[in-house]
């Protein structure tokens, strides 16, 4: 239906924050093996360049159009090269999906700022 945000969208935004981050690393990793044709035996390190497993420019064109479909997002032809691994790309979709976790702010009176007081 017109309007109705892609499915992966929707399980993030019904997940809890704190499980949001595996969710998505799921998802990608899920589409980079359907891309990859990796067999259910075989699992993808996250922090292994996709290339390693054979990845080819027509596979990268393939997984960044399972991606835009997957978010909903038009993401770039040459996405799989520009993050090459499962986690950069998953950490380039949750920027892109608004979900990162802000950076905690640092507490005002810390012993640094004591000092150069």
């Amino acid at each position: 239906a017109a309007g109705t945000p892609p499915e992966l969208v929707q399980r993030l935004a019904e997940a809890h924050p704190a499980h949001r981050p595996e969710l998505l690393l799921a998802r990608v990793s899920e589409q980079a093996a359907s891309v990859l044709l990796l067999t259910a035996a075989q699992t993808l390190d996250p922090r292994r360049p996709l290339r390693e497993y054979g990845l080819d420019s027509l596979m990268a064109l393939d997984l960044s159009s399972a991606l835009s479909r997957l978010t909903g997002r038009k993401l770039p032809a040459t996405l799989a090269y520009e993050q090459p691994t499962v986690a950069a790309l998953a950490a380039y979709l949750a920027r892109g999906l608004g979900l990162e976790a802000p950076a905690p702010a640092a507490p005002a009176d810390d012993q640094r700022s004591a000092a150069l007081s």
